[in-house]
């Protein structure tokens, strides 16, 4: 009842008992985290390497051993949604950089592209780029990636149809094989 409840409206944090009687430790927090991501704190009375290794692989924010004094309790809820927030802060940072480099490389290979088919100058080369993005209302990098996909869909077109025989070439085959 507790994961329904919790996959309907994820929490704002999860204190998890290890040792529950309807789920393991772990399994319990793997339906949990695939309704989001929030910060878990795991309280047993187990301190095995293991178990603890087991917990934070799981996603434990923090790891208490039972029993637990509620007040000294507090300290830990505080750090753990802090340092939650924090990580949350930075997989968007990360997210953004990656997909910002992304971008980069897109366009330092259409630059590329543009320097040995047009043989422009990279400024240049860039500058044509960027006039063709702004004339249409478009980022550079969005431009970028679509020419690259163009590409990409053209080799593959070439690859296939290169590999298929044409209606000629069966002809000339055939003719090649009654003489």
């Amino acid at each position: 009842m507790a994961l329904q409840l919790c996959q309907q409206a994820p929490p704002s944090l999860a204190i998890l008992d290890y040792d529950m009687p309807c789920a393991s430790g772990i399994e319990f927090p793997a339906a949990l985290h695939s309704s989001g991501h929030f910060p878990m704190i795991f309280l047993s009375t187990r301190t095995d390497d293991a178990t603890v290794r087991g917990a934070v692989d799981a996603g434990a924010t923090a790891y208490f051993f039972k029993p637990i004094d509620p007040i000294k309790l507090i300290p830990t809820i505080r750090t753990a949604l802090q340092r939650f927030s924090e990580l949350q802060t930075l997989r968007g940072e990360t997210e953004q950089l990656a997909s910002a480099l992304k971008a980069s490389r897109h366009t330092s290979v259409v630059v590329g592209l543009l320097m040995e088919r047009l043989q422009l100058p990279e400024t240049e080369a860039y500058n044509q780029l960027r006039h063709y993005a702004r004339s249409h209302g478009r980022k550079v990098a969005d431009v970028a990636s679509e020419i690259l996909s163009a590409a990409g869909l053209l080799n593959e077109a070439i690859m296939q149809i290169g590999a298929a025989p044409t209606k000629r070439g069966r002809a000339l085959d055939s003719g090649l094989q009654k003489s």
